[in-house]
């Protein structure tokens, strides 16, 4: 065991899938269990979602969205945090810093989802991660999909032991 721990080494915690109440309609999105970026827990199940969702957002031209140049600048979706994923992170909430609710430069929080998510226009505050699914729900209806989470699953299978 891992001091200060109640997993067994080798073990990690996943990501996940919720369901959140967004302008009185049930979606169905993903979360990170816990901090991702410099400082963060980085689990991997966590960094690897992260990972493929901006991947997936810069597949249908989001890199812009995410406050990237290139493709060049993005990840392999291994589940390991290293300063290509920090400059990532840190890249997408410079862009969106005037309307990401307050966090810290390079680190992903967990989104909090137990309370109903009003409608929100182009200038709301948002949390990070919800910014993100909102980004990768754009990119599932540009591919003609309704749920991202499943086109997600679908094209990027190494996610499917790390989404509980």
């Amino acid at each position: 065991m891992k001091i200060g721990s109640n997993k067994a080494v080798g073990e990690y915690r996943v990501a996940r899938k919720e369901t959140i109440i967004y302008d009185d309609e049930k979606v169905v999105c993903f979360n990170v269990s816990d901090f991702v970026g410099t400082g963060g827990r980085n689990e991997k199940g966590d960094v690897m979602l992260v990972q493929a969702m901006f991947s997936f957002i810069a597949e249908t031209g989001g890199l812009s969205k995410l406050g990237l140049r290139s493709r060049a600048d993005l990840p392999g979706v291994t589940g390991v945090f290293g300063g290509d994923t920090g400059f990532l992170i840190s890249s997408f909430q410079l862009k969106w810093m005037q309307i990401l609710t307050s966090q810290h430069v390079g680190m992903l929080f967990p989104g909090y989802y137990k309370e109903k998510i009003p409608a929100m226009g182009p200038g709301d505050r948002r949390q990070a991660m919800f910014l993100l699914h909102q980004f990768a729900q754009e990119s599932a209806a540009l591919l003609n999909k309704t749920d991202y989470t499943s086109t997600m699953l679908s094209e990027f299978p190494e996610l499917s032991g790390n989404i509980r």
